[in-house]
């Protein structure tokens, strides 16, 4: 209990009763004791029975406005019990305490309003606490000239702490950490009442003061320290060095540690007489005060290592260092830690200087003399006494919040530093002060985790954001911890907040009522999401909304027009496409550069410049949501979207026909750089009826560029929800071009769509290419071309898609299309290599080759080089296949191409297993199956699941061939690949031979040689590796009779029958 005189309790007893009578305001005491006033009416805690009816009252009491989410109450009266036995007792809880109220008076309700439980009286509610914590804070904030004024607020503040907040309810209840909080804040007005009678040389209320700290806190050595003090200057020299006498033994018994060399300095000085003399104010203060003024923080600081140790070497080496960031991303945070990292460095120690609530820049001066409480000089301006007092000191001092004060800040910290030589400075503010010998250091968000991708739990425990966020909700909510099952959501919300601390500190104190997961599914609207942040943090520093809004107001009308423009961007932008989106109405093209830079210098925007030459600018996702917010509201949103759209078409048919080219890889790096951008356009395209055709138009253009980066399965959704949305509101031209992009895609993937349904949309297309006449025969050949491939690929039917594929070269030919007439050639080879027509495979080949060539196009020419591989491969020369192979995938990894590579990476393992390359094939066959997967090629990934069954077999680990052929089976059958189908079935015949099941298996033999043969597989070399051995070892093994038999048997077979057999077999197989 903290000691307090009698003539201050009865002095704040008599102001209660004043305040107490107060006719319509409801009065509610909380310190030394608990009840409740209105007008001539108390209502004390004995007359509240229920003694959750008393926490809730007191709960809602310590509540900003008296108001408390229903979830909250739940959570911390009732923790332990279930939620519908914890809402019964609310209930119960709310309908024992009602009547108590009513009795004060039937005004006061106590009701739910928006699931909060709000105490409500006519005239308001006020507390004593509420009283105490107004009057502190003002007293503890300020930072003015030190009167006889001061002292009596300061004294007038202690006197309306009355007592420990709520003692009745003991050590560990509700209202601990309140009441350690209110306790400290009573126990820092005693010792600043006694440094402001000691500046006045009024000793006796200063020791009083000190004395009520020592009962409090007997090992609080400040206070020893300042007593001994104000006892030497007293004239009671025996005292003071009485005190540091129990100062040594307490902290002895307490701490088992000595009293600090401070002191002792002071113990000797008492000793030697030295105190007597009484030195001028600034030196008695100077004497006794702590080398620092930095604030004691709450909760703790996490991560930032790295930066600390680079900010700490830059101050050391520099005498002008700034912080500079986003608002709520900690650089104030990072400035503290480092200032109390460098104590020991400065000789006079650090001090901090808190800016933002300073408007005028006049009064830099005077508020940097505040924190050093300087007494004024007669004679002396405030400038001379600083620049005296801090001219041969040996400080660091770190000026707060400077970016609102540019029109004087400058100016008086490059004065200081050139006058005061020992002296340096560290900076934080959203702008740099572009002063000479300046560096600046961008403090940049906590590192995060990506979502997006697959992260063992004990790395995502690693990144500083997420440490933050686990560690403040659990503060918020006991028990919190990151786990498997709200991984995912913490590191989407680390992510989407953008590791800014401030939106993680306020997104965890939501944990109160919400899940990781449900606050992660609301971050879309992140700034209402966000509120209610600490009542003693600085207003701008209480929201996410309010920190933006702090930095939003400091730019000129041009920079935040260009703001709000820019948040139509996603994943960044480049100039040209700044200047494109974001001119016009009030910003000119040419003025979009120096903008940008504003922008930069506040912070609001960071800029990163590529290898190739080439700054791309970027907004952080919490700043993006703003502007938008801002854009929104200006009414400018859908002309900028439109905007945005038209650019990204543009640069998107042009990069359709620059990726054909020589130019070809530097235009696949642009274009991925703008896949976010490409996205969201598309996305907003959907939304409006207005700019769906044009939205389309951007789908198709960028059909080939996600072909060749292997992003087809994004591609192909779009492509589809375009037909399913897109048929009443589109032209006819461009239902065309949809339907033949659907086709072309579809194919690709070899899955979404039957081939029947391909094939039906694009003799669509082609009808109405017709109809729209000659001018669109390129077109028309084009749809005719991928039909072709089609009935080729999917349907096996080699003479109609054959004839399809001849039709559309002639066209091609005949327009001298060349990039089209050796698209054609390669799709047209696949016939001759499915004959197995060497000579013509050949010459069309050379044809094909030649033509890339004259196309400049490297990315066709790897394609004849693939083909080349494969025509060795059909035709059994594995070694001369794997050399073109090997060739080819080098230049597809160049593009990026996955959904390429990852089949030549299949081909090149079963080379490898067939040349006994058992080492290599495994790690072709594992790539490739996770980049397959990865980009969603099911088929690939079945194929490669059936070579590593029979990889199995070969090392006679028949359970994980079962497991491995059982997979890539059903897969197969979801994808109607016959291909893949047929040589599962064969893996499955090998089992049976292996396990003796010798009928069984010259069946599934035959039915495979049988349809291998009708379906001609390009893949039918690899008959002689994965069929023909076992096929001869079960000739062996039987009498030629009962061989005979049963691959008779099996060549009459379907392959849903030899399916079945294979079904029925796994039961015989022993495991």
């Amino acid at each position: 209990m903290v000691v307090m005189n009698d003539h201050a309790r009865s002095a704040l007893q008599t102001n209660k009763e004043l305040a107490s009578h107060s006719p319509s305001t409801l009065y509610i005491s909380l310190l030394g004791g608990f009840h409740l006033v209105y007008g001539v009416h108390t209502l004390s805690a004995d007359q509240i029975h229920l003694h959750k009816a008393r926490d809730m009252l007191k709960l809602l009491a310590l509540s900003p406005n008296q108001r408390l989410h229903r979830e909250e109450l739940l959570e911390m009266l009732w923790p332990e019990h279930a939620p519908q036995q914890a809402a019964h007792n609310l209930s119960q809880t709310l309908y024992t305490l009602r009547p108590k109220l009513k009795a004060l008076d039937a005004s006061i309700r106590l009701d739910f309003e928006d699931e909060c439980l709000n105490l409500k009286a006519p005239d308001g509610i006020t507390s004593d606490v509420e009283d105490f914590e107004q009057a502190a804070r003002s007293v503890l904030g300020y930072t003015g000239r030190i009167s006889t004024q001061t002292t009596a607020n300061c004294h007038e503040a202690i006197l309306k702490y009355t007592g420990d907040l709520l003692p009745e309810d003991g050590p560990s209840d509700l209202f601990y950490q309140r009441r350690e909080q209110l306790r400290q804040m009573y126990l820092d007005l005693l010792m600043l009442f006694a440094h402001y009678n000691l500046e006045l040389k009024v000793y006796l209320p200063a020791i009083d003061a000190l004395q009520q700290v020592i009962a409090a806190d007997p090992a609080h050595e400040e206070a020893h320290t300042c007593l001994m003090r104000a006892y030497a200057l007293n004239g009671q020299r025996q005292a003071a060095l009485r005190q540091f006498q129990i100062l040594t033994e307490v902290l002895q018994r307490e701490l088992d540690v000595e009293p600090s060399p401070e002191c002792t300095s002071l113990r000797d000085r008492i000793l030697n007489g030295e105190l007597v003399a009484k030195p001028s104010p600034a030196l008695q203060e100077w004497l006794v005060r702590p080398r620092h003024n930095l604030p004691s923080l709450v909760s703790s600081f996490i991560g930032r290592d790295a930066e600390f140790m680079q900010v700490r070497d830059l101050v050391q080496s520099h005498r002008l260092v700034t912080l500079i960031g986003a608002g709520g991303v900690g650089k104030t945070r990072l400035a503290f830690r480092v200032a109390e990292g460098l104590l020991d460095e400065f000789q006079q120690g650090v001090y901090w200087v808190e800016l933002a609530s300073l408007s005028n820049p006049d009064m830099l001066a005077s508020a940097i003399l505040d924190v050093f409480r300087l007494p004024e000089q007669d004679g002396c301006s405030e400038m001379d006494l600083l620049l005296n007092f801090l001219r041969d000191r040996d400080l660091l001092v770190l000026l707060d919040n400077c970016e609102h004060l540019l029109n004087g800040c400058p100016a008086l910290v490059d004065l200081l530093l050139n006058t005061c030589p020992s002296l340096h400075i560290l900076i934080t503010s959203r702008v740099r002060l572009n002063l000479p010998g300046e560096v600046t250091y961008y403090v940049p968000s906590l590192n995060t985790p990506d979502h997006s991708q697959s992260i063992p739990l004990t790395d995502i425990a690693q990144y500083d954001a997420v440490q933050l966020f686990v560690e403040r909700s659990a503060s918020f909510c006991p028990g919190f911890a990151l786990s498997m099952a709200n991984a995912c959501s913490v590191t989407q919300i680390c992510q989407r907040l953008d590791g800014i601390p401030l939106a993680l500190e306020l997104a965890a104190a939501r944990t109160r009522i919400l899940t990781v997961e449900q606050l992660a599914s609301k971050l879309d609207d992140v700034f209402h999401l966000l509120i209610g942040g600490s009542q003693a943090a600085l207003p701008r520093h209480r929201t996410l909304q309010a920190s933006f809004e702090w930095s939003y107001a400091l730019l000129s009308k041009q920079e935040q027009i260009l703001l709000q423009r820019l948040s139509v961007f996603a994943g960044g932008c480049t100039l040209e496409a700044a200047e494109a989106v974001c001119a016009g109405e009030e910003i000119e093209a040419f003025e979009v550069l120096d903008l940008l830079s504003c922008l930069a210098d506040q912070s609001l925007i960071y800029v990163k410049h590529l290898s190739e030459g080439e700054s791309r600018y970027y907004l952080l996702e919490t700043i993006r949501q703003f502007a938008h917010q801002r854009l929104q509201e200006s009414g400018a949103l859908p002309r900028l979207h439109q905007r945005h759209l038209v650019y990204f078409l543009q640069l998107a048919e042009e990069g359709d026909q620059q990726i054909r080219g020589p130019q070809q890889l530097i235009w696949i790096k642009l274009l991925e750089k703008e896949k976010n951008n490409f996205t969201i356009a598309i996305e907003r395209a959907f939304e409006s009826s207005t700019n769906l055709e044009v939205g389309v138009q951007l789908i198709c253009a960028l059909t080939w560029f996600r072909y060749r980066t292997g992003d087809f399965n994004l591609q192909l959704n779009f492509i589809q929800k375009a037909l399913f949305i897109g048929k009443e509101n589109i032209s006819t031209y461009t239902q065309a071009k949809l339907l033949f992009h659907v086709g072309f895609s579809s194919n690709w993937l070899g899955r979404c769509l039957l081939g029947e349904e391909i094939a039906t949309l694009l003799e669509k297309s082609i009808t109405i290419w017709k109809e729209l006449g000659p001018k669109y025969v390129l077109e028309e050949s084009q749809s005719k071309l991928i039909l072709g491939f089609n009935y080729l690929f999917l349907f096996m039917n080699s003479g109609q898609g054959s004839q399809l594929i001849k039709e559309s070269i002639s066209v091609f030919q005949k327009a001298d299309n060349v990039w089209w007439h050796a698209y054609a050639l390669n799709l047209l080879l696949t016939t001759d290599l499915m004959d197995r027509d060497a000579e013509a495979a050949l010459s069309i080949l050379q044809k094909e080759t030649i033509l890339w060539q004259k196309t400049g196009d490297l990315w066709g020419q790897a394609l004849s080089i693939w083909d080349y591989g494969l025509f060795y491969l059909i035709h059994g020369d594995f070694v001369k296949a794997q050399g073109y192979l090997q060739k080819s995938l080098e230049i597809f990894t160049k593009f990026g191409s996955i959904s390429i590579t990852c089949r030549i990476m299949r081909e090149l393992g079963k080379i490898a297993y067939t040349l006994h390359e058992y080492d290599q094939a495994k790690a072709y066959l594992e790539n490739s199956y996770l980049l397959a997967k990865e980009v969603g090629y099911y088929d690939t990934c079945a194929s490669i699941q059936c070579v590593q069954g029979f990889f199995s077999i070969h090392k006679q680990d028949i359970k994980n061939a079962e497991l491995l052929l059982s997979e890539a089976l059903r897969n197969a059958q979801k994808l109607a690949n016959i291909d893949i189908l047929i040589h599962c079935i064969a893996g499955f015949a090998a089992i049976n031979l292996l396990c003796k099941q010798l009928d069984i298996a010259v069946q599934l033999f035959s039915v495979c040689d049988a349809h291998l043969d009708a379906i001609r597989s390009p893949a039918t070399p690899y008959k002689s590796i994965d069929i023909d051995p076992y096929v001869e070892q079960c000739r062996q093994q039987l009498e030629i009779d009962v061989f005979d038999q049963a691959w008779a048997e099996g060549s009459a077979l379907s392959l849903d029958q030899a399916v079945q057999i294979v079904q029925e077999s796994l039961n015989l197989i022993p495991h």
